[in-house]
């Protein structure tokens, strides 16, 4: 009898873990090492819980991106980044948002250059996994209790290859150029992923 009433308890305890439901990911909780989100300096190392999203699509016969529930993209052929003749820093932003972190994986789907039918899932959680900001601004020079806008997540498609790269605004305590005022603020874009499909 023992033997019996032992069985079915662990029979229970066993599908009590099967119907358990794991927690829901909260943006707010701080990443290991990390206190409160307070949107500026002091969340050294930068972190996020929300963030800006774009796209851009080159060199391609169609484009279309699905992020947030949103589609991006074009149906039309679109033109190579060589032929805008500016750095891609210049052309790419990401303009959709607050979007809290993080949606499901972005859904690409396009046509490259030469006809190939290609499509790929882009993980955003997972390439931002520790959710921190990516950028090339020493905690020094960045003003003291100045709030630091949500970063930019931007997705590029440029033929066969996708990238994903952060963009960043932050003030700055002193002038990079003293003959320039508005030279004490940084606004940066940095590559944080590619794959070539």
């Amino acid at each position: 009898m023992a033997a019996l009433l032992a069985a079915v308890l662990t029979g229970a305890t066993l599908l009590q873990g099967c119907n358990a439901v794991e927690p829901e990911f909260d943006p707010m909780t701080p990443p290991p090492g990390q206190g409160p989100f307070t949107g500026t300096v002091a969340d050294w190392p930068l972190w996020f819980v929300w963030h800006q999203f774009g796209t851009h699509c080159f060199s391609v016969q169609s484009c279309k991106i699905i992020y947030a529930g949103h589609p991006h993209g074009v149906e039309r052929p679109g033109r190579s980044l060589e032929s805008i003749g500016r750095p891609i820093e210049q052309i790419i932003s990401a303009d959709m948002g607050p979007i809290r972190n993080f949606p499901a994986p972005a859904e690409v789907t396009w046509t490259a250059l030469d006809g190939t039918p290609l499509t790929a899932s882009v993980n955003v959680a997972e390439i931002f996994a520790d959710r921190l900001v990516r950028h090339t601004v020493a905690r020094e020079d960045i003003l003291e209790d100045s709030n630091i806008p949500y970063p930019g997540i931007i997705l590029v498609v440029d033929d066969r290859t996708i990238t994903v790269y952060m963009s960043t605004w932050m003030a700055l305590k002193t002038r990079t150029n003293p003959d320039n005022p508005h030279s004490n603020q940084h606004s940066g874009v940095v590559l944080v992923h590619t794959k070539t499909y």
